[in-house]
């Protein structure tokens, strides 16, 4: 036998959790966060990196000794395109790297170099883990470049 105590309570915490799924209906519905694109220095080092693999190309037949350079370039590149896709999100736009010059002289190329490296100095101390410890390592391989060009 149910007593008058029993149902009242019953009810009670039917009505309890009736409005409680009222209130929550209510609230707005919270969004996961986006997931982070790529950082926009990683697309900017990529861009450099294949503004150098074009020089250093446009400037091999005349100087084969530069081979290593450009294969040091080229897996640059290549380990940055792996680096911006371990973001869920796309990169933001590469940003317009300087045309290859013409076969650029010693100087053109290891002034290239050294902005290269400055650049990749900077924008690794913005960042963090490995995507700072990538550009670090980056821009050391752009200063030796640099030595291996005077």
């Amino acid at each position: 036998m149910i007593t008058r105590r029993a149902l009242l309570g019953t009810g009670l915490v039917v009505a309890a959790g009736g409005i409680g799924a009222a209130v929550a209906g209510l609230q707005p519905r919270r969004r996961p966060p986006a997931p982070p694109a790529a950082p926009r220095q990683l697309s900017d080092a990529l861009a450099r990196e294949q503004s150098l693999v074009a020089n250093v190309d446009a400037a091999l037949a005349a100087r084969p000794e530069l081979r290593q350079v450009r294969d040091d370039h080229a897996a640059h590149a290549a380990a940055l395109r792996q680096a911006i896709t371990r973001y869920p999100a796309p990169a933001p736009p590469l940003v317009s790297a300087a045309p290859p010059s013409a076969a650029g002289t010693t100087a053109q190329l290891r002034a290239g170099e050294l902005a290269a490296a400055r650049a990749a100095a900077a924008e690794s101390a913005a960042l963090t883990g490995a995507d700072a410890a990538l550009l670090a390592s980056i821009s050391a391989s752009e200063a030796t470049h640099a030595e291996l060009l005077t």
